[in-house]
This record gives C-alpha cells, sequence and structure tokens, in this order.
C-alpha cells in the first residue's frame, strides 16, 4: 500500500468517526421516542383496564361518578344558575332568530324553500354553541343536584332519571340519550336544573 493508498484511507475512516456521535444521537432519539409512544400505550391500556374493574366491582372514587361532589350546596347552585342562565340566553338569541326569519316569510322577502333552510342553519347553530359552551357542564351539574335533592324533586322533573338492573350502577338521566334539542330538550334541562337549584338546601 503506497503513502497515498494510507493517507486516503485514514482520511476516509477520520470522516466516519466524526459521524458516529450524530449517528448515535439520532439512534438514541429514535429509540427514546418508540419506547415513550409504546409505554404510553401500555399505560393508557393499564388506566382503563383499571377503570373498567374499577366500575365492574363498584368501587370507583366517588369524584369520578361525581365530578362536583367536592362542591358545597352555595358552590354548585351558583353554576347550576349560571347554566340556567347560559342556557335560557341562547334558547332566546334562537327565538328571535326564528322570530326574524318568519316575518321575512310572511313579508314574502324568502321562498318557503329558502326559508326551510334558513330554519334549518339557525336550528344547528344555536345546537351547536349549546353543545360547546353549556353542555357537558349542565349535565354534570344536573346528576350532582339530582344526588343532592330529594327525590319527591326528582321525580317532578321533566325528563327522569332511568334506573339500572345492576343496583351497583348509579341512574342515567335521559338528557344524556338525546341531543341537546334548543327548542325542547335544552329549555327542559335550564327548567329542570332551576327547579333541583331551588329546592337545594343552604348546608
Amino acid at each position: 500500500m503506497s503513502l497515498f493508498d494510507c493517507i486516503e484511507y485514514i482520511r476516509k475512516e477520520g470522516r466516519v468517526l466524526k459521524e458516529a456521535p450524530l449517528v448515535l444521537a439520532m439512534v438514541f432519539v429514535f429509540g427514546v421516542g418508540v419506547s415513550a409512544m409504546y409505554y404510553s400505550d401500555r399505560v393508557d391500556l393499564m388506566q382503563a383496564e383499571n377503570a373498567r374493574l374499577s366500575q365492574a366491582l363498584g368501587i370507583e372514587r366517588p369524584e369520578v361518578r361525581r365530578p362536583l361532589i367536592r362542591l358545597t350546596n352555595n358552590e354548585i347552585r351558583k353554576k347550576g344558575i349560571n347554566a340556567v342562565t347560559v342556557i335560557r340566553s341562547i334558547v332566546s338569541y334562537h327565538q328571535d332568530q326564528e322570530a326574524v326569519l318568519n316575518s321575512k316569510l310572511r313579508k314574502r322577502e324568502v321562498t318557503e324553500t329558502h326559508y326551510q333552510e334558513l330554519l334549518k342553519q339557525e336550528k344547528k347553530r344555536a345546537e351547536e354553541e349549546l353543545t360547546a359552551r353549556i353542555k357537558v357542564e349542565a349535565l354534570m351539574i344536573l346528576d350532582e343536584l339530582g344526588e343532592r335533592c330529594p327525590g319527591t324533586i326528582r321525580k317532578q322533573l321533566k325528563l327522569p332519571r332511568i334506573n339500572p338492573s345492576d343496583n351497583r350502577e348509579s341512574s342515567v338521566s335521559m338528557y344524556r340519550m338525546f341531543p341537546l334539542d334548543v327548542d325542547f330538550i335544552a329549555p327542559s334541562l335550564a327548567d329542570d336544573i332551576d327547579e333541583l337549584v331551588k329546592s337545594l338546601s343552604d348546608k
């Protein structure tokens, strides 16, 4: 091997050695990322299985089934009043918009077909606003108030709760079984929360 060959060999090997730390670092980062994804999935599966078993055995923590259980009666009352106000304001605005559309139809500013399309769009807009702003919170408030108020009051609600066949499970509100319809379900939900809030004790 000539001197030139030796120098060329050293030059090539030197470049490999210089690039080796970068390659090792990339391999390490990739390995850590894959491991994190794998173990994250495993943790999620274990948590889901634990939740399923806890529910099946009836040993769920109270705050899992009742997220608002730690609130005082005054605190849950304030949340209930706020939910009622939000729901009724959205429903009221929707009704105003319907009145505007009805007026346009009577004045023949829109055709019947266009009127129906605009009415459908307005209803969709109102129900999307209800879902985005208040639906989840309102249902949690309704459930918590239902646990705290007398059974005689719960029986007067517009949509009652359904008792499961398994006594270890909690009853389910019928409001969770239907979309939050702006013309009937949402106003009824506001009325029922209002009724429960009024019957809540000050303790």
